[in-house]
Formats: structure tokens, sequence, C-alpha cells
């Protein structure tokens, strides 16, 4: 049989005196305190400190370096990160930084699973100009704008183009680029309206409100209709386009008719994309105008004008003729002429309506 021994212990007095470590507490919360960071000047040193605190047995005390304590910095051109050390039995914390320009920070502390954030914004003495530039500038009669420019530094916000008619000091936002960028580019957006444009920005915490130099176009507004008969032909017939042609007239303030300007007929064949030249005609005295195309297939059928320097072009709606029987010569020949054999389209090519924008003011 196997005999088991077992041990006394024996406490002295001095033992019995001996403290009863203390278990640790868990964490139950945090919460960060920054301070407001001075005004600085771009190139001066400044100071992000604040204090951290944690919650035990519900109750709120100075936090320690067992607490895991850091940032981030965004200063837009650049980011910045870093640890954070408690440096006093307060709880409190501070590191310097090199001041550029607006610095927006975010303290993170996290222990036991707790977390907190706290973010404060450091901003500069004073606001800088910013230089703003439109190195392009195109607004064809089609009224496909095109614009190219850029900021002299980089922007919080966004750069915007901006349209006034003309003889008003009212700006309106065309289109709005997307922020943290210099470049503003622009093409082919339609915006067929006479008056002034130019890029524009609102200023944040570190730039003043700027806009470059204007660009302006002056031009009157154009209306167009068409009327296409017979409906329903023989397919290699002609078919007969009327319709007038009207431009604003400043003087007479409406809608007069366009004398001797050339409209073009375009046609595109069922279920096909490409637009060809249909043949010209030329308005008479009244703005009137008529011309005899031949069909080639089903096909929707307009009548475009294209504008000129001091006039928006415009074009009708499509309408569609419907051919039967065999085309006995087929085919549709590209002409060397402006506008040849497959015609561009713009979608919308259609004026603005009737007002103060359309008739060029």
């Amino acid at each position: 049989m196997r005999r088991t021994s077992l041990g006394v212990l024996l406490l002295t007095p001095a033992m019995l005196l001996l403290p009863v470590p203390a278990a640790s507490a868990d964490v139950q919360g945090l919460r960060i305190t920054l301070d407001p960071i001075a005004r600085s000047a771009p190139g001066a040193q400044a100071v992000l400190a604040g204090k951290v605190e944690k919650l035990e047995d519900g109750v709120w005390k100075p936090g320690d370096n067992s607490i895991g304590l850091g940032f981030e910095a965004d200063a837009l051109t650049q980011t910045m990160s870093g640890g954070l050390a408690v440096n006093d039995a307060d709880g409190r914390f501070s590191t310097t930084f090199a001041f550029t320009r607006t610095t927006r920070f975010k303290v993170h502390a996290s222990a036991d699973g707790k977390s907190a954030d706290a973010q404060v914004t450091a901003l500069p003495t004073a606001l800088r100009p910013l230089t703003l530039t439109m190195s392009k500038f195109s607004l064809p009669p089609s009224g496909l704008l095109s614009v190219s420019g850029r900021a002299g530094d980089v922007p919080w916000g966004s750069l915007e183009l901006q349209h006034a008619y003309r003889g008003s000091s009212t700006w309106k936002t065309v289109r709005r680029f997307p922020a943290r960028s210099v470049t503003a580019e622009l093409k082919n957006y339609y915006y067929a309206d006479s008056g002034s444009y130019r890029l524009y920005y609102k200023g944040d915490s570190d730039f003043k409100a700027a806009a470059s130099s204007s660009k302006s176009v002056l031009r009157w507004n154009t209306r167009l209709s068409a009327k296409f008969s017979p409906r329903k032909l023989h397919v290699g017939k002609k078919v007969k386009a009327t319709g007038t042609l009207l431009r604003y007239s400043p003087s007479k303030r409406k809608h007069v008719g366009y004398a001797g300007r050339k409209v073009q007929l375009v046609f595109r064949c069922k279920g096909a994309k490409t637009w060809y030249n249909g043949g010209w005609a030329k308005t008479d005295k009244k703005g009137h105008y008529t011309r005899y195309s031949k069909t080639y297939c089903d096909s929707y059928w307009a009548v475009v004008f294209w504008g000129a320097t001091d006039t928006w072009s415009t074009d009708t709606a499509d309408t569609y003729v419907n051919t039967y029987g065999r085309l006995r010569s087929s085919g549709v020949r590209a002409t060397s002429a402006a506008f040849p054999g497959a015609v561009v389209r713009p979608a919308p090519l259609t004026a603005p309506a009737a007002g103060p924008a359309s008739q060029g003011r």
C-alpha cells in the first residue's frame, strides 16, 4: 500500500504582514480630450496635445502607457502617422510637428478591446491667394463645350466652371470638378448658352476665393422645323422635305426667318446608328426651304442647321419614312462636303429654349 505524505506550511508573523497583490481591473471605456491647436504660419512648429482617460470600476482615471495611442494626419498634399506616449500622471500626451497648411488630426486609443477617437484641425494664421488659369476654352455653334484649366495649388474643395449671362453679375455653376484636384478638364459637354465663362473656387481654410479670367461667347438662338412627305413610298423614290429656319432678332425681339442659309438633310436606316448626308437646301428670304432626297431604306430623317460664328446650331426631331420594294442602285456614297457621307449628329443638338440665354444676351 502506497503512502502519501502531507506537508505543513508554517506562517510566520512577517509573512502575515506582506500585501496581497490586487487583480488588474479591466478597462471598461476610453476617452480622449484634445487641446485646440494654435493657428500657425507655414513652416512653424505646432503642438498636438491632449489627455487620455480610462474607465475602471465605474471611475474615470488618467490613462497610462498600457493604452495603445497613436495619430493620423491629413494635410492634403501629405499624410502623417505615428505613436503617442503618455508623459505624466494626468494621462497627458503631446508631440510637435512642422505646420505646412490646414492639417486634420485623428487620435486613436485602444485597450482591452475598447477604443476611442478624437479629432482636431490645425489652421493657418492667414488665408493665401490661389491662382486659377483657364488655358483652353472652346464653344462652337454645336454647343459642345470644352475647357481646360488648373489651380496654382491643391485646394480642399472643387474647382467650378461658371456661366453668367451678358450684362449679369450672377454666376451659375455649369460643372463641378473633383475635390482635391488642381485640374479642370471638360470635353464636349453640351451647354449652348451665350455669355461669359470662368473657373471659380469658393475658398477653404487655406485659400481665399478665386476666379480665372473670363471668356465670352455671343450667338443667337435658332429654330428649325421640318416636314417629310410622303411618309411611305417605293425605295429609291424621293422624299420631300419642307420647313423653316428662324433666328432670334435682337432689334425685333423675336424669331424671324433666317434667309440665305444652308440646312442639311440627314438620314439613318432603321436599326442602324450611322447618319448619312441626304443633301442640302438653302432658305429663301422668309427662311423657308424645300429639298427632294432619294431614299435608300426604311429610314429616319431630320434636318440640321450647323450654325455660324454668331448663331447656334439646331436640328429637328426624327421623322420615320417607310419604304417598300427593292432598290435598283444601292449604296450611299460619301461626299467631300463639310459634313460628308457619314454625318456626326452630336446629341443633343437642339438649341436652348427661348429666353435671354438662347437669345445670346
